[in-house]
């Protein structure tokens, strides 16, 4: 999500407690699959635990959706589908509930909802076929959860042997995911059935992996690294490390964009003075010399 549509975010919300924000998969990030006509955003509010829907476009609110679940104040992740019609949300209770963003405003979706889930449910990722919905549990060992998004349902799922705090689906259907407590990235692949296998690639993260992200060429990656404060950029197949970026504060998560030639990220300055924080954005806001 672009800097701009960030700060939209929170005036459009008014809170300092939003904890996961989402755009449809096809609008700025590699989780993206080409979404036409009007591009629709949505952030939980840890505080209220409802989704705001709005129009990324004009930035305007459209609605709310309530009754998300979970144990608040705690949200972890949504994902939009690339015809803008689903949003789908996690909240550290073994679930995902889904939202129908057809109706006006907002509302809770039919059918199974909310989706019993292998692991505790935080981060989330939609294959390139916006078949399956793939869902990671965070910093605790729980299964990697892949749900028909037709039906609603958990068809199947893997275990890494250890934590999964982030995912990411490439354009080919290689997963990238990363274990915060391994200090790793590992490439699994996901078939038209929606079965995960291991293909044996793995990456020593620079240090506490945040997020990890595809390029949309599917010809490499990043990972936003929170201990390190540094971005590491790989190579796919293979999971070849190309540069390490060091970015001075606590990295937390980014995008890339369309063409693959920028990588943008979102950091923790912590309590530095604002002087400080001023210089380094300026200096942080353009990573693009990552050759993703």
């Amino acid at each position: 999500m672009n800097r701009q549509r960030m700060l939209v975010i929170a005036m459009l919300v008014g809170s300092s407690v939003v904890l996961s924000g989402c755009l449809p998969e096809d609008d700025l990030s590699t989780d993206s699959h080409g979404l036409t006509g009007t591009s629709l955003g949505m952030v939980v509010d840890n505080a209220t635990g409802k989704g705001t829907v709005f129009n990324a476009d004009t930035n305007t609110v459209l609605g709310t959706v309530s009754g998300l679940g979970g144990l608040a104040p705690v949200s972890g992740d949504c994902t939009i589908t690339a015809d803008g019609r689903q949003a789908f949300f996690t909240h550290f209770n073994s679930s995902v509930t889904v939202a129908d963003l057809t109706t006006t405003p907002p509302s809770l979706a039919g059918g199974d909802n909310p989706i019993g889930i292998s692991n505790p449910g935080e981060d989330t990722a939609l294959s390139p076929d916006q078949r399956f919905l793939l869902v990671c549990g965070g910093n605790q060992p729980a299964a990697i959860s892949v749900i028909d998004v037709a039906t609603q349902v958990q068809v199947s799922s893997f275990s890494l042997g250890t934590d999964c705090n982030s995912i990411d689906v490439c354009s080919n259907s290689s997963v990238l995911v990363t274990s915060f407590t391994a200090n790793r990235v590992r490439r699994l692949a996901l078939s038209k059935s929606g079965i995960l296998t291991d293909t044996g690639e793995s990456l020593t993260s620079a240090g506490g992996p945040m997020n990890v992200y595809c390029a949309p060429s599917a010809a490499s990656g990043v990972v936003v690294q929170l201990v390190s404060r540094s971005v590491l950029s790989f190579k796919i197949p293979g999971l070849t490390a190309v540069s390490n970026r060091n970015i001075g504060s606590n990295g937390l998560s980014g995008a890339i964009n369309h063409a693959g030639s920028r990588v943008y990220v979102r950091f923790d300055h912590g309590g530095e003075p604002i002087a400080w924080r001023v210089l380094r954005s300026v200096k942080q806001t353009f990573l693009s010399h990552f050759h993703v």
